[in-house]
């Protein structure tokens, strides 16, 4: 007489089926990640590096366990073994993508007709002011000035400068920003601009890959400073002061006995005489004579030639 199963009993085995399936399931997605750690592990070791020397053994684990190996291996093959040959193809590595810290070229104006410095600016929003490397400037634009904070780890460091007057800091070439700045040496920075500067920009917005100002983007620089602190070698401190001897501010200080304004050869001859047309439009003006002419357009053709002059298009009437 065949036997009878009651719906509770079905109940029972689908739920056990379906744990057991469950269970399953997690091994192998536990199994997947293990294959895939340890693939992340052997890219980053050397194929000729030691690995006692880099991995340790461990008799319990602990949260600085990387991973575990199990030693206890049965000799019976298991229906629930997988093939783990097939992890690393259908689980490629993702390309690990440099991440670059907020680092913008902007340029530094000492005052508003100063030629610009070109620097790389760290952008620091848990910084209260705002710093800059001395270097930068000369010595005449600062000013000895204490202040004193602390860090973030707890210590208290001071600055000892201060620039005389605000200096521009310009993110884009409509857009500076006049500003008093701190001055102290800064390790692997040109310049640290603090929450002083943020909350004046209300129109800049740091964005993941870069600055924006209104239609302007300028995207964050890879190197993170252009001036750097390096004793000088002793062969290039005498280049140092020929260049120093022989700079001038103008003519009459130059001290090289050959300038280039006595030199013959960089002088630029023209025959003809100023505003003296060489295309006459009235016969009662004289003009050039042939030859003249000739001269003027040779010279003319020569300074095309070399970029130092250009055609015109405007036509001057005379009446």
């Amino acid at each position: 007489m065949p036997s009878t199963v009651s719906s509770d009993q079905v109940q029972i085995l689908l739920l056990h089926l379906q744990n057991e399936k469950e269970e399953s399931f997690q091994t192998l997605q536990k199994q997947k990640r293990l294959v895939q750690q340890l693939k992340d592990i052997a890219d980053e070791v050397p194929s000729d590096a030691d690995i006692e020397s880099i991995f340790s053994e461990q008799d319990q684990t602990d949260p600085s366990t990387t991973f575990v190996l199990q030693e206890d291996v049965s000799d019976s093959d298991s229906s629930d073994s997988s093939d783990y040959s097939s992890f690393p193809e259908a689980y490629q590595a993702i390309p690990l993508v440099p991440q670059f810290g907020p680092h913008a070229p902007v340029r530094i104006r000492p005052d508003k007709y100063s030629n610009p410095v070109d620097v790389i600016a760290y952008l620091d929003t848990g910084s209260h002011n705002t710093m800059m490397n001395p270097t930068i400037l000369p010595p005449e634009y600062w000013k000895s000035q204490e202040h004193h904070f602390r860090a973030a780890d707890g210590r208290v460091f001071a600055t000892h400068l201060i620039s005389r007057k605000k200096i521009g800091i310009q993110f884009f070439p409509s857009f500076t920003l006049w500003v008093h700045v701190l001055g102290t040496p800064l390790p692997d920075k040109d310049i640290l601009l603090g929450w002083d500067v943020f909350c004046q920009c209300k129109s800049l917005w740091i964005l993941p890959s870069g600055i924006r100002y209104k239609k302007h983007f300028k995207a964050f620089s890879e190197i993170p400073k252009i001036f750097k602190l390096s004793a000088i070698q002793a062969p290039f401190e005498q280049i140092q002061q020929k260049l120093l001897l022989l700079y001038a501010d103008n003519h009459a200080t130059f001290s090289h006995p050959s300038p280039l304004w006595k030199n013959p050869d960089f002088f630029i001859k023209l025959p003809f005489k100023l505003n003296e047309d060489t295309n006459p439009t009235k016969a009662t003006h004289s003009g050039m004579s042939p030859s003249d002419l000739k001269l003027a357009n040779e010279e003319c053709n020569e300074l095309l030639r070399q970029g130092l002059i250009e055609h015109t298009l405007n036509v001057h009437k005379r009446s």
